[in-house]
């Protein structure tokens, strides 16, 4: 009727607004402000150089606990610091945590390899952890980049000495061989107070006859002690040596017998010796090897010309200039000796092949 025409279905309308409600269009949100990355890092950087500071502080007043605590957290922000792993270990090696010590001082050395103090320290972690040749290995590469440190330099020495002790005290006891033989009854000897100390609570020995009657047990016939039998190890039966194992192997056979340890090194090729040891020579074998020289060199031509190759082998080994450095007195006398007998048969021209220049050269190497 009067209303007008409907609108048709599905027409869209236009949203109600109530009167009370003031409407603007969406406003768009700016993002919060972050701190940029480089921001971040020096944050991080300055809160663990403070926490260093502090744990530094710690440990100059022996309050290890807390110094290792405040390196800890320190390396929370900066987890890549060679130098707070390397504080860690020291102050953990004042609380004699030496697995823990070693563990950090490693883990500075998987950052810097060329950490001289953390090398330092995992050495000593490991010197007292009786980890001697591990530990000999990282002063040697201490001295390498430092040759002048006095501490590796007595570390080294300390060290060697441990494990030579190590090295006696794991060598097997000799057999001692007893012999037990029956001698005849010496009536002299009845009233000697050692005979009636140790017979005085025996019963008399006796032997009963066919009639149940005792008797006296007939005596043994003495028999002479056999003389006393001394195992002594040949030199010369050892082989010889495809590494610097077996070297150092014959060394601990050979090393109560002057004569046979020289007797082996005489027999050894010095070509064989520059494979031998290529890597590396023990500081230990470097001094059996001068002792045992110091006395071939004088016995002859043919010996010394020998000694000379023998010597001029060790000089190319690894970490040779190191080993040289950290000799104590006897081996630089018993290089004396060797050099000394070399330079004597060389002025005679009685080397084989070799000079006096050439022996003054290599002497030259060994101080």
């Amino acid at each position: 009727g009067g209303r007008g025409a409907q609108k048709g279905v599905g027409a869209e309308r236009p949203p109600r607004r109530h009167p009370s409600i003031v409407w603007s269009q969406p406003v768009a949100m700016e993002p919060p402000l972050m701190p940029a990355p480089e921001e971040e890092e020096e944050a991080a950087e300055a809160e663990a150089e403070a926490l260093k500071a502090r744990g530094n502080a710690c440990f100059g007043s022996a309050r290890y606990e807390d110094a290792v605590a405040d390196y800890t957290e320190a390396l929370e922000s900066t987890p890549r610091s060679a130098t707070l792993y390397a504080n860690r270990a020291m102050a953990l090696l004042k609380l004699r945590a030496f697995t823990e010590a070693e563990e950090d001082a490693s883990a500075a050395l998987g950052i810097d390899p060329a950490h001289v103090k953390a090398r330092l320290r995992r050495a000593h972690a490991r010197v007292e952890m009786a980890k001697y040749d591990e530990a000999l290995e990282d002063l040697e590469m201490a001295l390498e980049a430092e040759p002048k440190n006095a501490s590796a330099r007595r570390q080294m020495t300390e060290c060697r000495t441990l494990r030579s002790k190590q090295a006696e005290a794991r060598r097997p006891k000799p057999a001692v061989r007893v012999e037990v033989f029956t001698v005849q009854h010496d009536a002299d000897n009845d009233a000697d107070p050692f005979v009636l100390s140790i017979t005085a609570d025996a019963p008399p020995a006796q032997a009963h006859g066919g009639d149940g009657s005792a008797e006296a047990a007939p005596a043994a016939p003495a028999t002479a002690p056999a003389p006393p039998r001394t195992l002594r190890p040949a030199g010369a039966s050892l082989p010889c040596p495809s590494s610097g194992a077996d070297v150092e192997r014959a060394w601990r056979t050979l090393r109560k017998h002057d004569d046979e340890w020289r007797a082996y090194v005489r027999r050894l090729p010095p070509a064989r010796l520059e494979t031998v040891f290529a890597s590396s020579l023990p500081a230990d074998m470097l001094s059996a090897m001068l002792a045992a020289l110091a006395h071939t060199a004088a016995e002859g031509a043919d010996a010394a010309t020998h000694a000379f190759g023998i010597l001029r082998a060790m000089s190319v080994a690894g970490r040779f200039s190191i080993l040289v450095m950290c000799m104590d007195k006897a081996d630089a006398r018993h290089a004396a000796d060797a050099f000394d007998a070399l330079e004597g048969f060389a002025s005679v021209g009685a080397l084989a092949g070799v000079t006096t220049d050439q022996v003054l050269s290599l002497r030259a190497k060994y101080e």
